[in-house]
C-alpha cells in the first residue's frame, strides 16, 4: 500500500492527530537547534568569563612575598617577642591561611593583635598559644626570656 492510499484512509481526526505530530516533530527539531546554539552561547561567556577572571588575578600559585620579622612588644615577664613569617612559612611549612582564614587566629595587619595578645592569653590557648601548646609546638608557658 502506498504512502497516499493510507493517508486516504485514515479518518479525518486521525489525519489532523497525525499532521500535528508531525508538525510539532518540525517545531521540536528547530527548538534543539535553538538550544544547541544557547548551549554554544553560555559555554563561551562561561569560557570568556575565566579568561577574564584569570587575567585580573595573580597567577594561581605565583609566590607571595612573605612579610617581615617584627617583635611583639610585651614587656613582662619575657619583653619584646619575636615573630618570623619566614621561618613558620618555610621551616614549618605554614600556609598563610592556616592563621589568617580558618581559625582566624590574626587578621591581616601588621600587630592587629597587640593590644590583646598578653602571656596569660597566649597560655590559655589563644593566638600563638593556639599552636604553641607543647604539642603542635613549643608550649607558650616554656618559653624564657
Amino acid at each position: 500500500m502506498k504512502t497516499g492510499e493510507a493517508w486516504k484512509k485514515l479518518a479525518f481526526k486521525e489525519r489532523l492527530f497525525v499532521k500535528w505530530m508531525m508538525e510539532r516533530a518540525e517545531r521540536k527539531e528547530k527548538a534543539s537547534m535553538n538550544s544547541r546554539q544557547r548551549s554554544f552561547a553560555v559555554a563561551t561567556m562561561v569560557f570568556a568569563s575565566i579568561v577574564l577572571w584569570l587575567g585580573t588575578h595573580p597567577a594561581l600559585g605565583a609566590e607571595i612575598p612573605v612579610p617581615k620579622d617584627f617583635s611583639y612588644e610585651e614587656t613582662k615577664p619575657l619583653g619584646p617577642v619575636p615573630f618570623s613569617h619566614k621561618f613558620h612559612v618555610t621551616e614549618k611549612k605554614l600556609q598563610c591561611p592556616e592563621c589568617h582564614v580558618k581559625p582566624k587566629l590574626f587578621e591581616m595587619k601588621k600587630l592587629a593583635a597587640s593590644p590583646q595578645m598578653k602571656m596569660a592569653n597566649l597560655n590559655e590557648g589563644e593566638f600563638c598559644g593556639t599552636c604553641h601548646n607543647g604539642t603542635k609546638a613549643f608550649a607558650t608557658k616554656d618559653a624564657k626570656a
